[in-house]
C-alpha cells in the first residue's frame, strides 16, 4: 500500500487493507475528529500483521459498505 494513500485518504487505505471491519469504522471516526489521528491509525493498522500474514482485524459479518454511506 502506498504511503500517499495512507496520508491523504486514511479510511480508504484501511478499507483496502482490511475491508469493512471495525478498524475501518474506527478510522472514519478518527479522521472526522481530526486528520492526524486518522493518519496515525491508518499507518498503525496497515502495518499490523499476524504471524501467518493475515490481518489482525476480522471483517464485520454481513456488512454491506453501501449501508455505511447511505
Amino acid at each position: 500500500m502506498k504511503l500517499p494513500m495512507k496520508i491523504f485518504l486514511p479510511p480508504i487505505a484501511v478499507f483496502k487493507e482490511q475491508g469493512a471491519s471495525a478498524a475501518f469504522l474506527a478510522n472514519i471516526a478518527l479522521t472526522l475528529l481530526g486528520v492526524v489521528p486518522g493518519i496515525m491509525h491508518a499507518l498503525w493498522i496497515t502495518s499490523q500483521r499476524s504471524a501467518d500474514g493475515s490481518t489482525l482485524s476480522e471483517p464485520i459479518p454481513n456488512l454491506n459498505v453501501s449501508q455505511i454511506f447511505s
